[in-house]
């Protein structure tokens, strides 16, 4: 399964921090809560994502989200 935030930084690998951040910032902004669920959808159904790959996924994501104070 392809991470789109590591397929990103790799296209652009650069030790400069802010530079990440910066490239980061522009990927989040084009990503929005539905944009994120067709694209789950889409890996599931195609099994490219299992459920329990995405369960797993989805609960360390609570777990950070958590962790950084974000319902």
């Amino acid at each position: 399964m392809r991470n789109p935030i590591m397929q990103m930084l790799n296209r652009h690998q650069t030790n400069n921090p802010l530079q990440m951040l910066s490239e980061f910032q522009k990927f989040s902004s084009s990503m929005t809560p539905q944009k994120a669920q067709e694209i789950i959808q889409q890996k599931l159904a195609s099994g490219e994502l299992s459920q329990k790959q995405f369960d797993d996924m989805k609960t360390q994501a609570q777990m950070f989200a958590k962790m950084f104070g974000i319902k």
